[in-house]
């Protein structure tokens, strides 16, 4: 197909404005990118928090996997051990520039069956007093990826409460994370499993 010579160059010109307007574009996005990070640096975080927090979980032999905000806005720190076996997930909290646990130091503790590839949750600390923090969200996200990173493809759960109003609570918890939820027939307990 032939192109006539000013057909040509308006499509050079062409190329060249959608060109500038993708790399406008990319230069924005990486403004933009920088000034949150020097935001987060700076304003929340606090480098002195992480700092303090770091020494404390070298002793431990844990790090941190990665800083999230709850629902109440509060920064959190989500730490694990560095090895590659099941470990607890714990959450600090970074408010005010100083790192405490939080909550009771919400955690989420695991066992695993390695054969079946089974990872279970024995017990999940995450209960607030008529506040929805999200720090039992922001335990189950993490654990879905440790759990891959340890090489199992299923987490599992028993749920068991005397108070039905605490069992309805689980149930909907587990279920807003993407797990199944299966009762008893009586209702008074039951398990949750979710594969990855």
């Amino acid at each position: 197909m032939l192109v006539s010579k000013k057909k040509y160059e308006e499509l050079v010109l062409m190329n060249s404005k959608l060109e500038e307007d993708y790399q406008g574009i990319i230069n924005e996005m990486r403004i933009e990118a920088e000034k949150e990070r020097d935001f987060l640096i700076n304003e929340i975080i606090g480098l002195k928090a992480l700092s303090k927090l770091n020494e404390e979980l070298e002793k431990k032999n844990y790090c941190i996997l990665g800083i999230e905000k709850n629902e109440l806005g509060d920064l959190i720190a989500v730490t694990s051990t560095r090895g590659d076996k099941a470990n607890d997930i714990l959450l600090y909290s970074l408010k005010e520039n100083k790192y405490k646990s939080c909550n009771n130091q919400p955690r989420v503790l695991v066992s695993g069956k390695f054969l079946n590839k089974e990872l279970k949750i024995d017990d999940i600390q995450s209960m607030e007093d008529n506040k929805n923090s999200g720090n039992g969200t922001i335990l189950l996200k993490y654990l879905k990826k440790e759990a891959k990173r340890w090489g199992y493809n299923t987490i599992t759960a028993d749920l068991g409460t005397a108070e039905p109003k605490k069992l309805s609570k689980l149930v909907n918890f587990y279920e807003k994370n993407g797990y199944d939820v299966t009762l008893k027939k009586d209702e008074t307990a039951g398990s949750v499993k979710i594969i990855l």
